[in-house]
């Protein structure tokens, strides 16, 4: 089965909505920090952008006790990378349409990708 390679701009990232529990705390949410950390491959390109290799995003927590008290801030970083494909870039394997990472928390990165270099 083939699958869109991804670039960039398909990916994606979700920061968890069941924050309120998290590092003890009595409410709280989690939020993204910034946009995507995206390593692309330049030598091979969709539409003019350059495939993607790999992706990490850094989410940020803000919670208080029972109390209202806030406490110390928490923070995840999910990390994305290929599984083996066919196609690579400087023998870095790509990004494929459905990747995605979800660390213990919630937090998720995920590709959705629908260009017209496919890899199988």
């Amino acid at each position: 089965m083939t699958k869109p390679v991804a670039v960039k701009a398909d990916i994606s990232s979700t920061p968890s909505s069941t924050g309120a529990t998290d590092f003890g705390a009595q409410s709280g949410a989690w939020t993204k920090a910034g946009a995507p950390d995206v390593t692309t491959g330049a030598k091979v390109t969709v539409g003019g952008a350059p495939v993607a290799l790999s992706a990490s995003q850094r989410f940020g927590w803000t919670g208080a006790n029972a109390s209202g008290t806030a406490l110390p801030p928490g923070s995840s970083t999910v990390t994305l990378t290929a599984g083996d494909t066919k196609l690579q870039v400087g023998g870095q394997s790509v990004l494929l349409d459905g990747d995605s990472k979800q660390d213990s928390y919630g937090n998720k990165i995920s590709v959705s990708a629908s260009g017209k270099l496919q890899t199988a």
